[in-house]
């Protein structure tokens, strides 16, 4: 018998007395009642991306955000630039493919993060460009790029930083306002320890202003709909009732914690995480890791897949593979969400049975000593 534990980077643990309210009954979403709920997650909302400009709720994974963002922030005119660090940075350039547009890409070796110095180049050879996407935390690799400096030149540019911010918000630093980043977008089912469905995103004037001008067809993701809801306080379209519930609950536990020591939190996690993997002697697969998850490479001639597969079966502890080009050679464990340093101390102990079973040289206790250390020595999160 094993108790299920989610080390992932997304989906993440929900806590029971979350996905106890979304087992609610019904209610109509055009209701007083509904209205209610809906205008105290808009509120709370702010506080989790640090910002003071709407944040729109949107019917999809982080994927249909991502969209939302293309649709709405280009024009078949301009030609955006991605910095492809990784698959979602893929996705972003699979996303412009998809409305016809022609990217400019950097291309940023995975494990790496984005040099602002050849953004700054990108943009003086393409003064067409209008927009740049990139992540905030690049999930597939742990590595995370340095939004503020890429935002300081794309403004001085002209240009819209649309960050994909769906792993990143709520464990990384990332201060919308104070960085007058464009476009931040998350995704329910990452920091904000709720069931995947729900993603949100929020702009500036300027991005705003781009919305008004794009000559993209629109319907479902006109976020033209979406401000007009927020404003009334509702919702264009009929929106998951069950999931906003549960948003709801788990806003308020985030809000409690407050935004900034749950980015402390994050990075106390991380940080024994990398020790302890380190302390076993294997390598982190990140330059600049992530608070929200660890990239770790897999000891030479093993899989990381077949290490994943056992560990879950043997251990019961689910983590993340490789993705792309690079399955089988690293993995990721998640730090993320509803997280604490308890959980980090069972997945090492966890990961350290299965590399001895399956016959990496490792002393058993040197990872979960090594995070420890950090832990105490770092005073714990309270």
């Amino acid at each position: 018998m094993h108790k299920h534990r989610m080390m992932t980077p997304g989906p993440t643990d929900v806590p029971s007395e979350v996905l106890l309210e979304g087992a609610k009954k019904q209610i109509h979403h055009r209701s007083v009642e509904f209205q209610r709920i809906y205008s105290e997650i808009l509120d709370l909302l702010k506080i989790v991306f640090k910002t003071s400009r709407p944040v729109l709720p949107i019917l999809s994974s982080g994927t249909g955000a991502m969209e939302c963002c293309v649709a709405n922030l280009t024009s078949l005119d301009t030609k955006p630039i991605v910095i492809e660090g990784g698959w979602f940075g893929k996705r972003w350039n699979d996303i412009c493919c998809g409305y016809g547009l022609e990217t400019e890409t950097i291309q940023v070796d995975w494990g790496k993060s984005a040099e602002p110095e050849l953004l700054e180049e990108k943009l003086i050879e393409n003064p067409n460009c209008s927009a740049v996407f990139v992540q905030l935390c690049e999930t597939s690799t742990g590595a995370v790029h340095p939004i503020q400096e890429l935002q300081e030149i794309c403004f001085k540019k002209g240009v819209l930083l649309v960050v994909d911010g769906i792993s990143g918000v709520g464990a990384e630093k990332c201060e919308t306002d104070e960085w007058n980043l464009d476009a931040v977008i998350a995704g329910s089912q990452k920091a904000f320890m709720n069931p995947p469905g729900l993603s949100y995103i929020t702009l500036s004037d300027r991005a705003w202003n781009a919305v008004r001008n794009s000559k993209h067809t629109r319907f479902y993701f006109d976020l033209r709909k979406y401000l007009d809801g927020y404003e009334k306080k509702n919702h264009p379209f009929t929106p998951p009732t069950s999931l906003l519930h549960s948003q709801l609950a788990a806003l308020k536990m985030i809000s409690d914690e407050g935004i900034d020591n749950s980015v402390r939190r994050h990075s106390l996690l991380a940080s024994a995480t990398r020790a302890g993997v380190k302390a076993l002697g294997l390598k982190l697969f990140a330059e600049h890791p992530a608070n929200s998850v660890t990239s770790v490479w897999m000891p030479e001639g093993l899989d990381s897949s077949l290490f994943i597969k056992k560990l879950m079966a043997e251990e019961g502890v689910t983590i993340a593979g490789a993705q792309g080009p690079w399955k089988g050679k690293f993995f990721r464990i998640g730090h993320l969400g509803f997280v604490d340093s308890n959980d980090i101390i069972l997945a090492l102990s966890a990961i350290e049975r299965v590399l001895k079973k399956m016959g990496v040289v490792i002393e058993l206790g040197a990872g979960i000593t090594a995070a420890q250390n950090i832990l105490v020595k770092k005073g714990e999160y309270k």
